[in-house]
């Protein structure tokens, strides 16, 4: 298996480079939010003051936080991803630490409208570059359609705690979705023991009914070869 991870960098830089020209939305709620779990945070809105990317639907964050002297982050939904009625998240995050240290991203967005009985198609894949650690996710909702809250559980992968690449691909059938409208929450929870970095994609979709198809952010994640290998079985 490849290693991935300093490679993932450009790779960001230049998807924000191509969503950066495009005219964001009038009325944009998706949100990132970054904590460091000892007191710093940070919340940007798509749009809003810190989001490096004009395109709407896609909120991108680089700077520090806390000991994580680098961190690039961007996230993805609708109209970028997906739509209201088909909903889609998708999240990938480089980060760099100067000791041990833990990071929780969420990327979020209100306004979704499937209802009843879904599946969810998800992915995820990270690495921790050497250094012990862990990686998970959380999908959730909430049906008072706020972002980042967390009412309604759908998926809770646990991830890894070593430092070889990882990722998982599935699918979550048979969840119950509430009433439009309500919101969807993308969280990722890093872990590092030691000095070091760590990269991480996840998403998922919801799916028209009747298809089961995993579909793609089209960013990071799905290039690996690990996950393509998946993507085939």
């Amino acid at each position: 298996m490849k290693r991935f991870g300093m490679w993932m960098l450009p790779s960001l830089v230049t998807l924000a480079a191509v969503l950066v020209f495009t005219t964001p939305p009038a009325n944009a709620t998706a949100v990132l939010f970054l904590d460091d779990r000892v007191g710093n945070t940070k919340t940007i809105t798509d749009g809003g003051v810190g989001d490096i990317l004009a395109s709407s639907g896609a909120v991108g964050y680089t700077g520090a936080l806390g000991s994580w002297i680098v961190t690039v982050t961007v996230g993805q939904t609708y109209p970028a991803l997906g739509t209201p009625g088909t909903p889609q998240l998708a999240l990938n995050v480089y980060g760099l630490a100067t000791d041990a240290a833990d990071l929780t991203v969420k990327f979020s967005e209100s306004g979704f409208t499937s209802y009843g009985l879904n599946n969810i198609n998800y992915y995820s894949a990270s690495t921790l570059e050497g250094v012990p650690g862990s990686i998970s996710f959380d999908i959730y909702g909430d049906s008072g359609n706020t972002p980042l809250i967390n009412t309604l559980g759908l998926v809770s992968i646990s991830g890894f705690s070593n430092d070889v690449l990882w990722s998982d691909s599935g699918t979550s059938s048979g969840l119950t979705f509430p009433g439009a409208p309500y919101s969807l929450t993308l969280a990722s929870n890093i872990s590092l023991d030691e000095a070091g970095s760590t990269s991480h994609s996840a998403g998922f979709a919801v799916p028209e009914p009747g298809t089961l198809i995993l579909l793609g952010c089209g960013l990071l994640g799905l290039a690996l070869a690990g996950e393509r290998k998946k993507l085939r079985q």
